[in-house]
């Protein structure tokens, strides 16, 4: 699709880059990337949002600790989606890319440090002040994160042209689905059994986990601004002033924040499953490694895709087969029993693709966008996918007055127009660009 009024296409796939992309610089800003992800997911392991901080949460404060629950996704997507926004100008000037990568991830040390202390002193469960503490620090811990995708983001845009992102995609998230799953098997089941889990051993593994990736960052080839004198036309201004500029940037915000139902729905497949299909805790495992499992073997396939197609092509492709969850769940209440209960792991095959939409739309918006619009970008796209999900407890007193079934169907829909939105995306592949250097690297 041609390029629309008020969305500024940059020369961000030139033919100029693609030479580039071949010098050593930028194949070893893609290497050293790569790798700084795969130990990154390896920590992240040791903190998943849907096992073990929840888990901490039920051991800090008891039973009862439902209502507490309720909110973590709160807390998490306000951390991950609002802050960051103010910070992105500030990113954008920064002429050190390593330095900005690493010490984001060293940050997130810190609360991981807290966790880990708060696990020494867990003991009895249900002391407010220790819960308060984890809540906060849990705040934190999202914030933090949230301004690492930011810095994730400028940096790749710097070091990494538009048709080889699909590539780090691929090795990042294949590669290290396998150590974290090794890591997983090894570490974890001795370390949650319940009633005397040690949750200190496994928030300290994940620290120093996050201190290894971030020492990878200092290997980095050097990233200077992005605000360089070769970019006259750039105007400056905040969050608003770049969605009037980029018409297709606002396209694409619409279409995350619709997008963003798939994922409130994702905490609910398994209270259906517990609920009205009777499958117990011996169960999740099995749909935990479908999910990892799905997660890779889609990446290799789609990172290749992006690159030779094009990320807007291959995000509305992903978007579409994303609603195939919600639909099968919606599904489920119409067959036997004893079928939806043996089918119901089929769910989690298309389930792990709401990790891949979001970097791939990541991706999309780094190439809509100049270089000096790079972080105020990706905090956009990221604020789409993740204010939304703050809504997730509103999704499930829905569920709970309507039933599981209307809900699903309508997701379904609301995703499959998601896609649709993706139309009036501009695809930068497609546009007529003048050569341009790969910034940071001089010819």
């Amino acid at each position: 699709m041609d390029a629309q009024p008020g969305s500024q296409l940059p020369p961000d796939c030139s033919a100029k880059e693609k030479d580039d992309s071949a010098s050593p610089e930028p194949r070893r800003g893609l290497a050293v990337l790569a790798l700084h992800q795969i130990v990154f997911r390896v920590a992240w392991l040791f903190k998943t949002e849907s096992v073990i901080i929840p888990g901490f949460l039920d051991h800090l404060a008891g039973p009862g600790a439902g209502w507490l629950r309720g909110f973590l996704p709160v807390l998490s997507r306000l951390g991950q989606g609002a802050f960051p926004l103010a910070l992105a100008r500030r990113l954008e000037r920064s002429r050190h890319g390593a330095w900005l990568l690493a010490t984001a991830t060293l940050l997130l040390v810190a609360p991981m440090l807290c966790f880990t202390v708060l696990a020494l002193l867990a003991d009895p469960p249900g002391r407010d002040g220790l819960i308060a503490v984890f809540l906060l620090a849990y705040f934190l811990f999202s914030c933090l994160y949230g301004t690492y995708q930011l810095a994730f983001g400028l940096v790749q845009g710097r070091l990494v042209p538009a048709d080889r992102r699909g590539r780090l995609l691929s090795l990042s998230t294949f590669w290290g689905m396998i150590p974290a799953v090794l890591a997983a098997i090894w570490l974890l089941p001795q370390r949650l059994n319940i009633p005397h889990p040690r949750y200190e051993e496994v928030f300290f593994v994940g620290a120093v986990f996050f201190v290894l990736s971030s020492l990878i960052c200092f290997a980095l080839p050097p990233t200077p601004s992005g605000a360089t004198h070769e970019n006259p036309a750039f105007s400056g201004g905040g969050i608003a002033s770049l969605l009037r500029r980029h018409a297709g940037l606002r396209w694409l915000l619409v279409s995350a924040l619709a997008y963003s139902v798939a994922l409130t729905l994702i905490p609910h497949y398994q209270a259906f499953a517990r609920d009205h299909l009777h499958l117990g805790n011996a169960h999740r495992g099995g749909w935990i490694i479908t999910q990892s499992m799905s997660v890779g073997v889609f990446s290799l396939g789609v990172g290749r895709l992006a690159d030779n197609r094009g990320n807007r092509f291959t995000l509305c492709g992903l978007t579409l087969l994303s609603a195939l969850s919600p639909a099968w769940g919606g599904m489920m209440p119409l067959l036997p029993e004893a079928w939806a209960a043996r089918l119901f792991w089929l769910t989690f095959v298309t389930l792990g693709l709401t990790a891949l939409v979001p970097r791939l739309a990541g991706n999309l918006a780094l190439e809509l966008v100049s270089p000096e619009e790079y972080s105020q970008a990706t905090a956009i796209v990221q604020l789409g996918y993740t204010l939304p999900l703050t809504f997730s407890p509103l999704v499930g007193w829905i569920i709970d007055c309507c039933g599981f079934e209307p809900v699903c169907w309508s997701a379904a829909a609301i995703i499959i127009a998601s896609a649709g939105l993706l139309i009036f995306v501009p695809e930068p592949r497609h546009a007529p660009r003048p050569p341009v250097r790969v910034v940071g690297y001089e010819e």
